[in-house]
């Protein structure tokens, strides 16, 4: 692969824990499979590509206690050019306390130095060209997205914008997007449908289109994924799994989808290896720990 992808995003210091239930209001409650790993969204994507495989530089921020550097030696160690994160003297590295209940996972995050990534930092990072791809989340200040994005459509490379956390995009940014990919309650947010059936998919994706989305796919579980470009759409169903954790499903997806991106054309193909992907992912605990491979994920497919 000739080409790289540059992303843009998160670092954090993932803690989870299981528990039975949420606790009330003033409730203590004994929780169980207490986990500490390295990820924020940015991180683990560019991991999972650059595990793979693809030319993957990082630009983000951590703080400088020892969790910032184990996290850059973490991506470090997975493949991930580290060269342009920044260690920030003046803010924590950044934490997400994640709440895993009845096969359900709910986040807490504290952004620390992600916070601190700026325009300055984008300029002194994004140099692709035509055919690089630019990937990037929403766990850091929206300017610096923005920027990100016009400075790599000036360069004509490849945006990927994977809205998450949930955020509305303005009309003039929204046109530059090469692929947005989403899940249900991102595209709700962005169209005012929720897109639970074929239906209700195509009707969000093509408010989307009237926008000037070029791509989009959206992620729909254990259900697959809908794409719709500016002629072709559908739905590709994912793979029964034994579902065991679905933390790092979204971001095994992404991570695999920017990967083909760089070698295949074929919009359907790249969906397939990313479902299952996703899938896969779900089997493992700690899933953003591990990265299917392409073996795996093929003999699946």
């Amino acid at each position: 692969m000739k080409n790289k992808i540059y992303v843009v995003g998160s670092i954090n210091i993932d803690e989870k824990i299981s528990i039975d239930s949420i606790p009330k209001a003033g409730e203590t409650k004994h929780g169980e499979n207490y986990h500490i790993s390295f990820g924020g969204k940015g991180a683990n994507q560019a991991i999972v590509a650059a595990s793979l495989g693809a030319s993957t530089l990082f630009l983000g921020r951590v703080g400088c206690e020892i969790q910032g550097e184990e996290a850059i030696n973490e991506m470090r160690k997975n493949g991930v050019n580290v060269e342009s994160i920044i260690k920030d003297t003046t803010a924590y590295t950044g934490r997400a306390i994640i709440i895993y209940e009845n096969m359900d996972n709910r986040i807490l995050l504290a952004p620390g130095a992600n916070n601190n990534v700026s325009k300055h930092d984008v300029e002194e990072f994004i140099d692709g060209n035509m055919n690089d791809i630019l990937l990037v989340q929403f766990e850091i200040p929206l300017e610096t997205i923005w920027y990100a994005i016009k400075l790599a459509k000036k360069k004509n490379m490849i945006v990927v914008v994977n809205p998450a956390p949930a955020k509305r995009i303005p009309k003039e940014i929204l046109k530059e997007i090469d692929y947005l990919i989403l899940n249900q309650s991102e595209a709700e947010l962005l169209t005012g449908e929720y897109p639970e059936n074929i239906e209700n998919c195509r009707m969000a994706s093509n408010k989307l289109h009237e926008s000037g989305v070029k791509n989009i796919v959206i992620t729909l579980g254990e259900k697959g994924a809908f794409y719709s470009t500016n002629n072709l759409n559908g739905l590709l169903p994912s793979i029964g799994v034994n579902v065991v954790d679905t933390t790092g499903a979204g971001d095994t997806f992404l991570g695999m989808f920017v990967y083909k991106l760089l070698e295949e054309e074929n919009i359907e193909k790249i969906i397939q290896y990313s479902v299952v992907a996703g899938a896969l992912a779900c089997e493992r605990e700690n899933a953003h720990d591990y990265v299917p491979t392409l073996e795996e994920i093929e003999e699946k497919m």
